[in-house]
């Protein structure tokens, strides 16, 4: 195992968390994403951010977590990684006790993962990049306003699946 997959591998476990206030620990992929970012920098990779799309409800959620009220249009956080001279699809989201309701992927260090949600569209490079140095308390807030209820739903699901199958 290589050490990029090893960072991969320490990353992806970190359980996925939606943060419910502004400046709380943001373990969700977004702030996975930020963690292997800055390590990837360190080690002198070139790394870059993507944003695409996907709606809540076409990921496998139980029905009773769809009906608690939110905006099902989302976006989400992910990785390019320059390897070879090519750019590469890094999702580390989901960590490995969800493995059986979502698609928690592995990385040999060298092919693109898959992409943790059914993407719709996908940003630029570029409008990625803005979507991320972007955010504020502001943006964070607002959105808690829609959705901090099926966050927190959310969060309490996915616990609740990670005690009955621990690593």
């Amino acid at each position: 195992m290589n050490n990029l997959q090893k960072v991969f591998i320490e990353i992806r476990d970190i359980p996925y968390g939606i943060p419910l206030a502004y400046g709380t620990e943001d373990r969700c992929c977004a702030g996975k994403h930020k963690k292997f970012l800055e390590i990837l920098k360190k080690d002198g990779y070139d790394v870059r951010w993507r944003v695409c799309t996907f709606k809540w409800s076409t990921m496998s959620l139980p029905e009773n977590l769809l009906t608690v009220p939110h905006d099902d249009n989302s976006t989400h956080v992910y990785l390019e990684v320059m390897v070879g001279g090519e750019w590469k699809k890094v999702d580390a989201t989901w960590d490995k006790p969800l493995e059986n309701i979502l698609p928690v992927n592995e990385w040999d260090g060298l092919s693109d993962t898959k992409i943790a949600v059914p993407v719709i569209s996908t940003y630029s490079p570029e409008e990625s990049f803005s979507i991320m140095e972007g955010e504020s308390k502001e943006i964070v807030e607002a959105d808690l306003e829609v959705n901090g209820s099926f966050y927190k739903a959310l969060n309490a699901w996915l616990e609740e699946v990670r005690l009955k199958n621990p690593l």
